[in-house]
């Protein structure tokens, strides 16, 4: 800081008002103390108490000290605000052609609230706030004194009508509360994780160890979060679309697309990282498509392309949203990610019964073979079969015995599906007998023929997925945040793949046979997968034994008992290695 100071005569109580003494009229008590410990108090002539801040001479402002520019005169008033511990505030400032010539700086408590009266115009009952204003007169006044901009202080007013912050009290001054761009990061990575600003000051406290030591308070991080939810607001769509343009430009792997309606507002968009097309190569020949709602302040449907990956973990292949459901918005979608994958579409589409969704699936996709979830369907049961059957566990046992049987024939499945419908008197019921009508839509053992047949059978995978994004979304948040918390679950979502390919490689399993045939699927399976081809090595050495074996034309057909299923199953094998004539 760099000043100059004409002389004056020191002063250690100021000229007016005229102090009873140049002592304290009483010692402080301890509770005075306590709270002023930075003021010295005077009794004035006319019976007002008043503060005189202690301060060293170099910190404190004197009429004639004379600053090379404005902002350097308000920093050194601040600074000695802090210090003495009290708020300021700009107030009159009087200008010409030249400029500034007079400024004032007050503390923050001058002047008086008026009362406006516990009722308003309309007779309802007021807030009650409280007010900081007691009429204190403490104040600066800058003039400027030459061309050169320099302003010296023409009037320095120091004592105040109310006591000054204590040190427990120094936090809460607005002087001494500042949102850095620590905090704004802070608030603004919590934000991804769905973590909301009262959180967040309270984990940066735990940070920091204090409350002192956080610099800000709690309105004050809520108000942050308040003002960019602001900013974003009208042009979180026009954001978004340029952080993708930008995206696209940096990495060539990169897809998006999005449509606007009449009103010039995105209605349909879609996205797809270098990442999840990979995996969609890798993975893609099962897809499970479902929406879910109140992800956005917007409403707008967040639909994610699902699969599973060689842990069975879920995996994205691509993540739209929509503002309507209709058969049109699923075709551009369907569309869409079709292009973004090199029209390459997939095996299996497993969704749900949405008449739009089936007719957009029959628009688009040629060669796919579409089933429904049999977990979404068995949800509506309950809804179905009325208030006395859906608390019946005897029933609700009995019929996912039926269908998740994926061993059964569907001469046995049906067998007892009819049995159950006449035992249970449904049926007359319209909905079972629409499901039955479409059972090879959705019953696990007419999906025998397919090689993907034991994930479709598993619940839903899109559910899972839908509940994995809610706990990084929530329906208040704008397109712009929406997306920093998708790409924070894709963070989590693939740091988990990356960890379990780490175990896989590095790891060696347990082995519960002497088999050559266990060591060599240890080698080229994952953990998970082993796993479970380690429990069929298990269940095929100790629980099934072979009835009877004969061959015809080359190939070996053998009698299965499976002794805990008591189950006869027949089994075919033909050996590659043999050679026809």
């Amino acid at each position: 800081m760099e000043s100059t100071t004409e002389p004056m005569e020191h002063r250690t109580v100021p000229t007016a008002p005229t102090p009873v003494s140049t002592v304290p009229t009483e010692q402080p008590t301890p509770i005075e103390y306590i709270r002023s410990p930075r003021a010295e108090t005077y009794l004035t002539q006319d019976g007002t108490r008043e503060w005189i801040p202690y301060c060293v001479e170099d910190k404190k402002p004197r009429e004639g000290m004379v600053f090379k520019t404005l902002e350097k005169a308000i920093e050194f008033y601040k600074e000695y605000a802090v210090i003495c511990g009290f708020d300021v505030r700009s107030a009159t400032v009087y200008k010409n052609s030249k400029g500034i010539i007079q400024k004032y700086y007050l503390c923050s408590r001058e002047g008086i609230l008026e009362s406006e009266g516990n009722y308003d115009e309309k007779g309802k009952r007021r807030r009650k706030r409280n007010s900081k204003r007691v009429g204190c007169k403490a104040r600066i006044i800058w003039n400027l004194i030459n061309e050169d901009g320099e302003y010296k202080v023409t009037k320095f007013f120091e004592p105040h009508n109310h006591c000054l912050a204590s040190p427990t009290s120094m936090p809460y001054l607005r002087s001494s509360r500042k949102m850095t761009m620590v905090h704004k990061n802070f608030v603004n990575n919590n934000t991804r994780m769905n973590i909301g600003p009262t959180k967040s000051f309270r984990l940066f406290k735990e940070n920091v160890g204090s409350y002192d030591n956080v610099g800000a308070t709690m309105k004050d991080f809520m108000n942050f979060h308040r003002d960019l939810k602001e900013h974003i607001k009208g042009d979180d769509a026009k954001m978004l679309i340029e952080n993708f343009i930008r995206k696209r430009d940096v990495f060539n792997g990169f897809y998006f697309d999005y449509a606007l309606d009449e009103h010039d507002h995105v209605s349909h968009l879609f996205w797809a990282d270098a990442t999840s097309r990979k995996n969609y190569s890798l993975f893609g020949e099962m897809i499970s498509f479902d929406c879910t709602y109140d992800s956005n302040t917007y409403s707008m449907v967040l639909a994610p392309f699902t699969g599973v990956d060689h842990h069975k973990s879920c995996i994205t292949f691509g993540v739209g949203l929509l503002s309507k459901e209709d058969a049109q918005s699923f075709e551009w979608l369907f569309r869409t990610f079709l292009n973004a994958m090199g029209n390459c579409e997939p095996r299996y589409l497993i969704t749900d019964q949405d008449p739009a969704m089936k007719v957009a699936i029959n628009e688009v996709f040629v060669n796919t073979r579409h089933r429904l979830c049999l977990w979404h369907i068995m949800k509506k049961v309950p809804e179905k079969v009325g208030p006395e059957l859906k608390q019946d566990e005897d029933f609700l046992k009995l019929l996912n015995e039926c269908v998740w049987d994926m061993e059964q024939e569907s001469e046995e499945f049906e067998a007892t599906w009819n049995s159950l419908m006449v035992q249970y008197n449904l049926v007359e019921n319209g909905w079972f007998q629409h499901m039955f009508s479409i059972r090879e839509h959705w019953i696990p053992c007419y999906f025998r023929d397919l090689r993907l047949g034991g994930i479709l059978r598993t619940t839903s995978r899109s559910e899972s997925e839908n509940s994995f994004f809610n706990n990084f979304t929530n329906p208040h948040v704008t397109l712009v945040e929406f997306y920093m918390r998708f790409e924070s679950a894709m963070d989590a979502q693939r740091h988990k793949q990356d960890k379990l390919n780490t175990e896989s490689i590095h790891s060696v399993p347990q082995f519960i046979t002497p088999l050559p045939l266990e060591k060599h699927a240890a080698e080229v399976y994952t953990r998970k997968m082993f796993y479970m081809f380690q429990d069929e090595v298990y269940k095929a050495c100790f629980r099934c034994g072979i009835r009877s074996i004969r061959m015809e034309e080359n190939i070996e057909i053998a009698q299965v008992m499976d002794h805990s299923r008591q189950k006869t199953s027949k089994t075919s094998y033909k050996d590659s290695r043999v050679l026809h004539s």
